[in-house]
């Protein structure tokens, strides 16, 4: 009965510079009897970035009015001591697909304290585009005095990956999906994790041909251009 007793997905780690700890928060999720599942966001710590163990047995990112059914934070990026900015996936719904009933959410802005999200502070800054059903999976890192956003868009069948960018931590991304371009082709692309390694951009997402994605995905890297502003 618990919320992560279906299984719990990893989405990302932070380190705070001058603290011995690394968080580490992943989507915990339910089955239920009126909707497919719902997934709310735990937290678990480390000492050694290796071996974790939960820090509370309930979420961190419990439902809200607003986000009843999903509710996960997937990047964090620091600010000050104690003030990082979170980006999280959230929704109340599923709609009906050709075979399956599909969950509907979008990327979401969060303050954090201390790594500890401040609920009041919660406001959408990408939203779907339809047909697509949900946006989410974000990454993202400052640049050149933008914040730039890598995330997951999908209809049905079919998965994506979009960029948007912002000069804001929290508002105002402007999605601008069509500049980005793949040398290996597939219909299914998600899961974006861009990292900074020796002044180099990197990103590491999954790939695969038709829904085999779920059952034999393989992890590509591509590499970025650093230091590009799209206009």
């Amino acid at each position: 009965g618990m919320f992560d007793s279906f299984g719990a997905v990893p989405a990302c780690i932070f380190h705070e510079p001058d603290s011995k700890i690394y968080k580490l928060y992943y989507a915990g999720y339910q089955q239920l009897k009126d909707a497919r599942f719902c997934t709310f966001g735990g937290l678990a710590t480390s000492r050694d970035g290796v071996t974790f163990e939960k820090f509370l047995r309930v979420p961190i990112c419990d439902r809200t009015h607003k986000n009843s059914l999903f509710r996960v934070i997937h990047a964090v990026l620091p600010d000050t001591h104690n003030f990082q900015h979170g980006y999280l996936g959230g929704g109340s719904y599923f709609v009906k697909g050709q075979t399956k009933t599909l969950p509907v959410y979008n990327i979401q802005y969060i303050e954090l304290c201390n790594g500890w999200p401040q609920d009041d502070t919660e406001r959408t800054i990408i939203d779907v585009y339809p047909p697509e059903h949900r946006v989410g999976r974000p990454t993202i890192l400052r640049e050149n005095d933008y914040y730039k956003m890598w995330y997951c868009y999908s209809q049905e069948n079919t998965f994506n990956i979009g960029y948007a960018q912002s000069p804001h931590p929290d508002c105002n991304f402007i999605r601008q999906d069509n500049i980005i371009s793949f040398e290996y082709k597939s219909e299914m692309k998600a899961y974006p994790a861009v990292v900074k390694f020796n002044g180099e951009l990197y990103m590491f997402y999954n790939i695969a041909y038709g829904m085999a994605l779920i059952n034999d995905p393989k992890i590509l890297v591509a590499k970025l251009k650093p230091g590009d502003v799209y206009e």
